[in-house]
């Protein structure tokens, strides 16, 4: 059982690349900040301006993170990017933008809460803007949370007493210097149902190392940008190998069908992998949000058997594949997009443990 998950896992990272088998699990909606309702052109002093990412949100009042677009370029005036722009987004066109030892933080709800005693993977990608920053540090971090903080700053506090106090579960402890991302990541057991996370520094400045650069201030200034956020189960639940989110499959809106606009050598490759094995599956399929829920589940359920369908054909018995129509109930993207109802329209491929 062990060498057949090493084999699957080398498959697809061969396959499909490490971010593919990452997303497919992710388990931050718009981890990479590119579902965005608008292109602000304005650094904000209260975190404003970053209500346009949803479902992201800032979870402090002296908090004032930013959002960094590359689509601003045709949009807004020059003079927006002259202190910033000296770095490009580690994936996509969009980044958050955090003043991080000013206590900056950003946060959102995860799409179902972990499982407590499951093992996880956190990461996330963090670079140092140097147009803007007088000085580098350390203690980037990510918190997860079982109830959603909220922080409201007092008139005339300083803004290291309205921080997020807590022990986070990844940390980077060494100094973050330089444009070059550099990926912040670790794994940990649940000890909680833990629903939200939050990004910044939850260490007090006794605790945190702040270098100035060249000819800065008494009190450096500390700009990041924040990419690629990703949180997917390492061990997943005690039933399951894996989750994979077949995205070569691009269904139409109300239609269930596997056209030829779809890249079945993933399908094929699939089937290669299970062919041979006694392994069971699971296939979910999922719609987005037009419509009733109730001819929602049933488009779903048929997206479902028709890929297991194909999969029959290509030789998998069908006693080894279970389907199930979940219908617009668990969303990856934003229903009010065109974009975010496609990557909506899905299959998923629920992995499960063999009992030999």
């Amino acid at each position: 059982m062990q060498s057949y998950k090493y084999f699957l896992a080398l498959f697809f990272l061969m396959c499909f690349g490490a971010t593919g088998l990452l997303s497919a699990q992710n388990e931050i909606q718009n981890g990479g900040f590119e579902e965005v309702s608008k292109v602000p052109c304005i650094m904000s002093q209260n975190g404003s301006e970053f209500k346009y990412v949803k479902p992201w949100y800032s979870p402090a009042s002296n908090s004032s993170p930013d959002l960094y677009s590359t689509l601003g370029k045709d949009k807004c005036p020059a003079y927006f990017f002259s202190n910033i722009n000296s770095v490009k987004p580690h994936g996509g066109d969009n980044m958050a933008y955090l003043l991080v030892n000013a206590y900056d933080y950003v946060a959102i709800k995860l799409k179902n809460p972990l499982r407590k005693g499951n093992t996880y993977l956190l990461e996330f990608w963090v670079a140092n803007e140097a147009k803007a920053s007088t000085g580098v540090m350390n203690n980037v971090g990510a918190l997860l949370t079982t109830q959603a903080i909220q922080i409201q700053a007092k008139t005339g506090q300083k803004n290291e007493e309205a921080t997020i106090k807590g022990r986070p579960q990844v940390n980077e402890s060494a100094m973050i210097e330089g444009t070059e991302w550099k990926k912040v990541s670790g794994t940990f057991v649940a000890d909680s149902a833990y629903q939200y996370l939050h990004i910044g520094c939850f260490f007090d400045k006794a605790q945190t190392q702040v270098k100035a650069l060249d000819g800065a201030s008494k009190f450096p200034r500390c700009y990041y940008y924040i990419d690629d956020v990703a949180l997917y189960p390492s061990n997943g639940s005690p039933d399951v190998e894996d989750k994979i989110t077949i995205n070569s499959l691009a269904f139409e809106p109300g239609s269930s069908e596997l056209s030829s606009t779809n890249n079945f050598k993933y399908l094929d490759s699939l089937a290669t992998v299970f062919r041979g094995k006694k392994t069971s599956f699971k296939i979910l399929g999922h719609t987005d949000k037009t419509g009733e829920e109730k001819t929602n589940i049933k488009l779903s359920l048929t997206r479902a058997e028709s890929v297991k369908a194909y999969f029959v054909s290509k030789g998998i018995d069908p006693s080894r594949i279970a389907t199930e129509g979940k219908g617009s109930s668990e969303p990856v993207g934003d229903n009010n997009t065109e974009s975010g109802k496609k990557q909506n329209r899905r299959v998923e491929l629920i992995i499960l443990k063999s009992k030999e």
